[in-house]
């Protein structure tokens, strides 16, 4: 995997162009903006299903590739990407990842990423992975906190086929909630807060502190049979179970993410909560004389992906 910041950023520096794509369990979603002054219009959103479910017990990499390969071609339709950077997502839930508090970093990031290989190996046993790791910044007790990711080795391979398979090239690869993390981090940073993401196939959530650094990550499948009555019970626990955890740990606001289901998640969430949750939108980067941004499951983390790098 590749790194991603833990601070926003907007797209590619220079580039008038910059694409997203979000891999989902059986769908996935494509946009691509231009730049329009200081802002991005649409140029194109688009959305294909994945005939055959991914990120689903073993990798079964040349039917993974081939049904991959066929939804990218359909989303494009027959039309190949302008040149730009081009990043894409998976789903949280497809994700592994771990915090550290450290007296100090390894020297280099080759280094750091052979310490979150080496401490996330012990955990996942056997599980064969692609590793990366990202640095978050100091917190207020002196202490560095280091961000280790991890994406099965197969599931990982099935993306990268796919896409030089279909002449394309990721500029980076990251999970669906540090999209938005990185997205919307200035707005939602100035304070303790949580951010819950609801996508078709998963829901997540991650906590930070005071001082913006990420303090909590939680991530599931969303089954057939959960609703959004029992992710808003799970979310509230977590919650919970974090800020009571040590002395002094707050979460001032809960931001939402919007997507499926996110109205009666919202009001969910408010019932539990002495502070109304904000819902998190995209508009203020769109040029407002671009055309609507199609309504499709995948559109927002399509559209997380294409805003930053």
């Amino acid at each position: 995997m590749s790194r991603s910041s833990s601070k926003g950023r907007g797209p590619w520096l220079g580039s008038p162009l910059s694409a997203g794509l979000t891999i989902g369990r059986d769908q996935l979603g494509y946009v691509e903006l231009g730049r329009s002054g200081q802002k991005w219009g649409l140029r194109r959103a688009t959305q294909a299903p994945i005939e055959s479910r991914l990120f689903v017990g073993d990798a079964s990499v040349p039917t993974g590739v081939a049904a991959l390969v066929l939804a990218i071609r359909a989303a494009l339709d027959g039309q190949p990407p302008s040149f730009g950077p081009l990043h894409v997502s998976v789903p949280d839930a497809a994700v592994r990842w771990s915090l550290f508090e450290l007296d100090a970093l390894p020297g280099s990031r080759a280094a750091q990423d052979a310490f979150v290989k080496f401490r996330m190996e012990r955990d996942l046993g056997e599980a064969k992975c692609r590793y990366t790791s990202q640095a978050l910044g100091r917190g207020s007790g002196g202490k560095q906190w280091l961000l280790g990711l991890a994406l099965e080795e197969g599931w990982h391979q099935v993306v990268e086929d796919a896409l030089r398979q279909t002449g394309l090239r990721a500029w980076s690869l990251s999970a669906n909630t540090f999209r938005r993390f990185n997205l919307h981090h200035p707005r939602i940073t100035t304070h303790s807060g949580a951010l819950v993401t609801l996508e078709p196939d998963t829901w997540s959530l991650a906590i930070w502190d005071a001082g913006g650094l990420l303090r909590y990550l939680r991530s599931q499948w969303r089954a057939d049979d959960l609703d959004e009555r029992e992710i808003a019970l799970e979310i509230e626990r977590s919650i919970l179970g974090y800020a009571h955890g040590e002395s002094g740990r707050t979460v001032e606001q809960i931001w939402v993410c919007a997507g499926l289901g996110t109205p009666e998640l919202i009001s969910l969430l408010n019932a539990r909560t002495h502070r109304a949750c904000e819902v998190l939108e995209f508009t203020d980067a769109l040029d407002e004389a671009a055309p609507p941004l199609p309504d499709f499951p995948a559109r927002a983390a399509a559209l997380a992906a294409a805003l930053q790098a």
